[in-house]
């Protein structure tokens, strides 16, 4: 399930900015892992491709 949310995040960089925001809420998805998923696409660079190595 998280390799999904990740793939999704990874093609819609819209969505990263809401869960950035707080705007937008992945149900489901423990607040470890949630802080992972948001660790992954702000960790210094906007390369979100990295999110999918992250999960691999």
């Amino acid at each position: 399930m998280l390799q999904k949310i990740v793939e999704s995040l990874t093609n819609n960089p819209n969505l990263v900015e809401k869960l950035q925001e707080g705007k937008l809420s992945l149900i489901g998805v423990s607040e470890t892992e949630e802080a992972a998923i948001k660790d992954v696409f702000t960790t210094g660079s906007q390369d979100h491709s990295k999110g999918m190595t992250y999960w691999k």
